[in-house]
């Protein structure tokens, strides 16, 4: 059994009573009015924790808890998959954070190049055979930087390494003409000149070609695209709209929509 003591409340009340009496009836103009109050306070909280001693009860010990209880659906081969699937749920909570946090680490190093904070918008994408799949857009002003790479053997890290170095590369190869939008200093070669990117210096355009924009539903461009054996396929939408599909790196079609541009 355990003790607990409860002090009484009482004596503090009657040394508070012996103030209230002193300041309504006596005179509490000099030093030695308080002091002799005080004094009479005191000798009244001794009396009367004399008179109100404290209390001390037993209190039964609190029970222990018990542990708990595993849960169980009472069938074997199902609690062990369960127990499986949380403990896979955990690994992929702590592998997600620590990804999350290299994929940060390694897109803050392209900061030195931008002169204003840029905005980074990372997905992470796992495809069948263990295919992972990052693409990472900058977006400084009104510049986007865009990169997307694949590690076919399950490498998310190596697939972050992979895209931050492309949107490197994109820089160099155009420091140039970005030269106004980004740090100079940072685009000093921290590697002997030969073996820097080479700058491409001139957008050579071989061809230039007509098309007439008809009109027709998305999956009639792509099926044109695909007769054409394009990538891409330009088209008005039901609406009117000139708008774009391709064919996605990845597998699937992607559809660009202007904003409402009509020819």
């Amino acid at each position: 059994m355990a003790k607990q003591v409860k002090r009484s409340v009482a004596p503090i009340y009657l040394a508070g009573a012996v103030w209230l009496i002193f300041a309504l009836f006596f005179s509490l103009h000099q030093v030695w009015d308080y002091l002799l109050c005080g004094a009479v306070s005191i000798g009244v909280l001794i009396a009367g924790r004399a008179v109100f001693p404290d209390k001390t009860y037993e209190v039964p010990d609190p029970k222990p808890k018990e542990p708990e209880k595993p849960k169980t659906t009472g069938n074997p081969e199902i609690d062990a998959l369960v127990k499986e699937r949380d403990r896979a749920v955990s690994e992929m909570r702590r592998l997600n954070d620590s990804i999350k946090d290299y994929a940060e680490k390694k897109i803050s190093k392209l900061d030195r190049y931008f002169r204003e904070d840029a905005d980074a918008l990372v997905t992470f994408s796992v495809e069948k055979g263990h295919r992972c799949v990052v693409e990472i857009t900058i977006v400084s002003g009104s510049t986007l930087f865009r990169a997307q790479e694949e590690s076919r053997d399950g490498d998310m890290r190596g697939a972050i390494d992979a895209a931050c170095s492309t949107i490197d590369r994109q820089i160099r190869k155009n420091k140039t003409r970005l030269s106004k939008r980004l740090r100079q200093e940072a685009l000093t070669p921290s590697v002997p000149a030969e073996f820097d990117v080479n700058e491409e210096t001139e957008f050579q355009v071989v061809r230039t070609k007509r098309i007439a924009v008809k009109p027709m539903s998305v999956d009639e461009a792509i099926l044109q695209m695909n007769l054409l054996d394009h990538d891409f396929f330009v088209f008005r939408n039901t609406e009117d709209v000139v708008s774009i599909v391709y064919r996605r790196k990845n597998g699937g079609y992607g559809l660009l929509e202007t904003d409402g541009i009509r020819d």
